[in-house]
């Protein structure tokens, strides 16, 4: 299997790992909150490690998911173009629902 890179690990990316099972230590995480102790529990909890700065994450990459909010999609989209290797895939997906409270998009 191919080293997967998560771009924010909330609701949907742990919606989309919650089935990987072993392959889950295939995949790499960076969410801007990885400091945060229930962050971590959860990467922790599903066999991933959370990085707190996308290069880690990205790092060897062949598959790159960008799950963020809609204020954060350009930036999550941009992330594997200047880090992952040649051959990488990247998919965004942006949420329906609304970015938090007193964000503004670019």
């Amino acid at each position: 299997m191919q080293r997967i890179a998560m771009i924010g690990f909330g609701e949907a990316a742990r919606a989309f790992t919650s089935g990987w099972g072993a392959r889950a230590r295939e995949i790499a995480a960076h969410d801007l909150r990885a400091a945060d102790p229930a962050m971590l529990q959860a990467a922790e909890a599903a066999g991933i490690t959370c990085h707190p700065g996308p290069e880690a994450a990205l790092s060897g990459a062949g598959i790159a998911f960008c799950l963020v909010t809609a204020d954060q999609a350009l930036a999550a989209a941009e992330a594997p173009r200047r880090r992952c290797r040649p051959a990488c895939c990247g998919l965004t997906a942006i949420p329906a629902r609304p970015a938090p409270s007193g964000a503004r998009p670019r």
